[in-house]
């Protein structure tokens, strides 16, 4: 026992234990205490090796978070509900509680966790960004008065903003107002630092209105045509210009789209429509 002891237990633990476990001392004790002894150190290896601290309350959310992108949402609402049992006021756990209600479409209680942590915000751009989320959510279940007023709310508050902006444009859009929606999506793209995203909506617009060669002098100003954006709005725009029989103009955006890279023709010609232009001796030179 004595020499178990002296080698097979780690230096620290050995100082923490008596000294007679080692040496000296009256024998009949040690024999009826070694046993007692063992058990205890058994106990202590246990606990040294085996026994790990609960995460905290950062560690759950942070896990938490990655779990909602990765669409672990019974584990992410698992780890939340955890911070929220002792901190129910706990901002990260109620928007992390909501952003796993949106992911399932239960747009209402995403609702109802979203004003909760509205209440409890106190960093201006986070309340913004859950003010617009709250203004969307309104959208997507058909409120639009309420998310009218929502966006009202935030611009009395914060001044005209790039995101209120487009959510006009897109309510507008849905109304089936096209130029209502162009004119907020102009605004969006004069206040936006990146005007990329309002531009591409700008042209959607147009390509409805068929205002085609508008469209095209506003795609022309971005910067790169291969980009997954702007890519599929020059594929809409050469299809509706085909389909119209303006073959000019339709040339012209097959011609942006196949200067895009070597696998361009490729990607055009898994679609039916065009396999069939491919024939067309309008664009035969251009396809085959």
């Amino acid at each position: 026992m004595n020499t178990f002891i002296k080698t097979c237990l780690p230096e620290a633990l050995r100082r923490r234990l008596p000294g007679w476990l080692f040496s000296g001392g009256h024998a009949t004790a040690r024999a009826i205490l070694y046993p007692a002894a063992l058990v205890v150190i058994a106990a202590l290896v246990f606990l040294g090796f085996m026994w790990k601290p609960a995460p905290d309350d950062a560690t759950l959310l942070s896990g938490a978070d990655v779990l909602v992108r990765a669409g672990a949402l019974d584990a992410a609402e698992e780890s939340a509900r955890a911070v929220l049992g002792h901190d129910p006021k706990n901002l990260d756990a109620l928007l992390i509680l909501g952003a796993v209600e949106e992911k399932r479409g239960h747009e209402k209680s995403a609702l109802d966790l979203y004003r909760k942590s509205l209440v409890v915000v106190d960093d201006e751009d986070v309340a913004r960004d859950i003010e617009l989320s709250v203004a969307d959510l309104h959208r997507r279940l058909g409120q639009n008065d309420e998310c009218t007023e929502m966006l009202a709310s935030i611009e009395s508050k914060r001044g005209t903003l790039w995101q209120v902006e487009r959510m006009r444009g897109v309510l507008a859009r849905e109304a089936g107002d096209l130029e209502g929606a162009l004119e907020r999506f102009v605004r969006m793209g004069e206040l936006a630092d990146d005007p990329t995203e309002a531009t591409l909506r700008q042209v959607s617009c147009l390509i409805e209105l068929n205002r085609w060669d508008e469209a095209e002098e506003r795609l022309r100003s971005l910067d790169d045509p291969a980009a997954r954006g702007t890519k599929s709005a020059w594929v809409a725009l050469a299809r509706v210009r085909a389909e119209a029989n303006d073959v000019d103009g339709a040339r012209r955006a097959l011609d942006v789209l196949l200067g895009t890279g070597v696998k361009a023709k490729e990607e055009l010609l898994r679609d039916s429509f065009w396999q069939k232009a491919s024939e067309d001796p309008s664009y035969k030179d251009l396809l085959e």
